[in-house]
C-alpha cells in the first residue's frame, strides 16, 4: 500500500512538473490550420478620436473558411464553391496578416480553443482618422 501511495504521488509530480507547449507563431498557425464555419460578424465603427461610432452585426449566410498550413486559406459555402481566397503569414503569437485581392488586413486572435476561432480584422490606422474594426466568430 506504501509502495502504490509512492507511485501515485510520483506520477503526480512527473505529470505536474511537464511545461505547457510555448505559444509560438508556428504553433499558432498549427492551431489555426482547420477547417471553421462561420458564425457571425460584428463590426465597430471608430471615430477620429479611438471612441466607439456604432456597431452592428454583420455577414450573411453560412460559409466556411480553411486556413492550411502552406499559408493560404479559402472561403467556401456549404455547396463546397469558393468565393473568396488569398494567403495569410502568422507574424507573432497572436497577429497574423490576410492578404486577398481586395488589400493586405491586420489580423488579432481573440480566443483560439479546440472547439472556437475568433479574431478582429482591421486596416492600418491613421492618426486622426475615423477607422473599423471587424471581429469574425467560427467554430468547428
Amino acid at each position: 500500500m506504501k509502495n502504490n501511495f509512492y507511485l501515485l504521488f510520483i506520477a503526480l509530480f512527473m505529470l505536474c512538473s511537464c511545461k505547457d507547449e510555448q505559444q509560438t507563431p508556428d504553433n499558432l498557425k498549427k492551431q489555426m490550420s482547420d477547417s471553421w464555419i462561420f458564425r457571425y460578424a460584428w463590426k465597430v465603427n471608430y471615430g477620429a478620436d479611438n471612441k466607439p461610432i456604432d456597431s452592428a452585426r454583420t455577414g450573411a449566410g453560412i460559409y466556411r473558411v480553411e486556413f492550411k498550413e502552406d499559408g493560404t486559406y479559402a472561403y467556401t459555402t456549404v455547396k463546397g464553391e469558393k468565393f473568396n481566397s488569398g494567403t495569410y503569414n502568422v507574424t507573432s503569437n497572436t497577429a497574423f496578416t490576410i492578404k486577398d485581392a481586395t488589400g493586405t488586413y491586420n489580423g488579432t486572435v481573440i480566443n483560439l480553443n479546440f472547439n472556437t476561432f475568433d479574431y478582429s480584422v482591421g486596416a492600418a490606422k491613421v492618426a486622426g482618422q475615423p477607422y473599423s474594426v471587424t471581429k469574425y466568430y467560427f467554430y468547428r
